[in-house]
């Protein structure tokens, strides 16, 4: 084991096998840090718990990240197979989408003919009820002009 220790911020004391003290070498070069001194032995392991997990977890994202990768090349490959099959389902489709336009069109022109119709008959309704209300709202005067009468009288 290597006792290790860093000219960084938070003095660091690092316990380390020889594989990872190679590792840290490394980063040291990388974060522009000075190993001090090395000793053999060490009863303490202080940082080496965080440093181990650390590395398993950036192993763990660079899994994950080959995975995403893997996948986006099957997708390249899987391109360009079944041209002929995706351009006739757009024929169809395209066929599909022209018909129903065209029932649709004819639909409508039915449909219109139908509204048109409806109005028609809306309107004598409409007719109706204006009738009454008017009759309703003469009767209402007839009312109130005989109120008025009755009253003069009593007067």
């Amino acid at each position: 084991m290597w006792l290790i220790t860093l000219t960084l911020p938070p003095r660091c004391i690092l316990a380390v096998s020889r594989k990872y003290f190679i590792g840290l070498q490394k980063l040291c070069q990388y974060q522009k840090a000075i190993i001090l001194d090395r000793i053999a032995y060490v009863m303490h392991l202080v940082m080496y718990k965080d440093y181990k997990s650390n590395k398993q977890k950036q192993l763990q994202l660079e899994k994950q990240r080959r995975k995403g990768k893997r996948r986006r090349n099957k997708r390249k490959r899987k391109r360009g197979k079944g041209k002929r099959r995706k351009k006739r389902k757009r024929k169809r489709r395209k066929e599909k989408r022209e018909k129903g336009k065209e029932e649709r069109k004819e639909e409508d022109s039915i449909g219109e003919k139908e509204r048109t119709k409806r109005r028609k008959k809306k309107c004598k309704k409409g007719s109706r009820t204006q009738k009454r209300r008017e009759e309703e709202s003469r009767e209402e005067m007839k009312r109130s002009q005989e109120k008025k009468e009755r009253r003069e009288e009593r007067k």
